[in-house]
């Protein structure tokens, strides 16, 4: 009898780590005129199954990605913005507050998210440089202004218009974005894919696009 339980308790655990092996966020994203955005490291979407394969329906689970973390900074992702010197970016990040399997709306079949964003705009040469000298955005932020080039103190200059020349015919800076976070803690959620997607938007601060 005993070798019947455990064998069942087995089953019962394979079963859930196969429901339960694609927690991850996807990105949708945006950029105004004569700005680029480049994904450049990480995955393309957060997948937190890759930092714990296996995800238990009632654990209590609360899984993290972390910027800064050896064992988690392969799971960020990043992005890298090129946009004309001079100009604030108005960085707009617009992200579910939970995951959810696609078409069910039970109320209680939903894994808490909560999203950490980081940036670079100190001439990093690359997304790892990027990772360690970025500074966070408070928690729970969603928008961002960041200066293309960062300024020693005080309000920014009038920026330049935006659409009077091209890039090939002024200076650009880069500008790093990273999102990490956490999902969790897991209820006692059915068992299936849970997704959410992300929007990431970048413009200019203060133009105006009429």
């Amino acid at each position: 009898m005993a070798k019947y339980r455990l064998g069942y308790v087995f089953i019962l655990l394979m079963a859930f780590y196969q429901n339960l092996s694609a927690q991850r966020i996807n990105f949708s994203v945006f950029a105004g005129e004569d700005i680029t955005i480049t994904s450049r490291e990480g995955p393309p979407g957060l997948n937190f199954n890759s930092k714990k394969s296996v995800i238990l329906t009632g654990s209590g689970d609360i899984i993290s990605i972390k910027r800064g973390n050896a064992a988690d900074d392969a799971y960020v992702v990043v992005y890298e913005i090129v946009a004309a010197e001079g100009f604030d970016l108005l960085v707009d990040v617009n992200a579910p507050s939970a995951l959810r399997i696609p078409g069910d709306t039970v109320a209680m079949n939903q894994i808490p998210l909560t999203l950490t964003i980081a940036y670079e705009n100190k001439g990093a040469n690359n997304a790892n440089a990027a990772k360690i000298n970025a500074i966070d955005a408070p928690l729970g932020a969603t928008s961002l202004i960041i200066p293309v080039l960062p300024r020693s103190s005080g309000a920014p200059p009038p920026p330049p218009d935006p659409f009077s020349g091209t890039t090939s015919s002024r200076p650009t800076g880069k500008v790093y974005l990273m999102i990490s976070g956490q999902i969790g803690p897991v209820g006692n959620v059915r068992t299936g894919t849970y997704e959410g997607e992300i929007q990431i938007n970048v413009n200019y601060a203060g133009a105006n696009y009429e």
